[in-house]
């Protein structure tokens, strides 16, 4: 057994660590400051992709083996999004019987101007038939706001078989506007 004061002491030192390692590792007062803030409501919009088309102007006159004719149409893009332009081109609805299109060929391409491409001056991005249905690329990018002349010129071959004399044809050129990769 331990006497009185060898007791206290050991009590008194056993509380003195106790303090000594509270104190050690309490580093003194701890404070947990937390603040917060909000922003205003903000709204995100889809861009658009809008392509618009004018008329295209194609001169009457009768081609002949070897003739080459140039119409001219603008594309604007209406949208806000930078727009790559693809190419197709289809046969309309005229008979059969009486149509001209064996050797009919399409070119397409930009110019400065309309009167630019009346006169032949352009600068040729697609080539194709009355039959090339299939979209492809014309390598003509448009900016938002912006508009582009497109000049399309129809070429029937020099080899152009005798049977296509005094026919006609009809066709579509549909131009699609494709979101540009950034």
């Amino acid at each position: 057994m331990t006497s009185w004061p060898a007791a206290t002491l050991l009590a008194a030192s056993v509380v003195g660590v106790a303090a000594l390692v509270a104190v050690a590792t309490d580093g003194g007062t701890f404070a947990l400051l937390s603040a917060q803030a909000s922003t205003d409501p903000v709204t995100i919009t889809a861009g658009s992709a809008d392509l618009s088309l004018s008329d295209i102007a194609l001169p009457t006159t009768a081609l002949w083996p070897g003739d080459t004719e140039f119409g001219v149409l603008t594309a604007r893009n209406t949208g806000d999004v930078p727009l790559d332009l693809s190419i197709a081109t289809a046969r309309g609805t005229a008979p059969a019987s009486g149509t001209a299109v064996a050797d009919l060929r399409v070119a397409i391409g930009t110019s400065a101007s309309a009167a630019a491409c009346r006169s032949g001056a352009m600068h040729t991005t697609w080539t194709g038939t009355l039959d090339s249905n299939t979209a492809t690329t014309a390598g003509i990018s448009v900016r938002p706001g912006a508009a582009v002349v497109l000049c399309v010129g129809l070429t029937m071959p020099s080899s152009a078989p005798a049977s296509q004399q005094g026919l006609g044809t009809d066709f579509t050129a549909t131009i699609t506007g494709t979101q540009a990769s950034s």
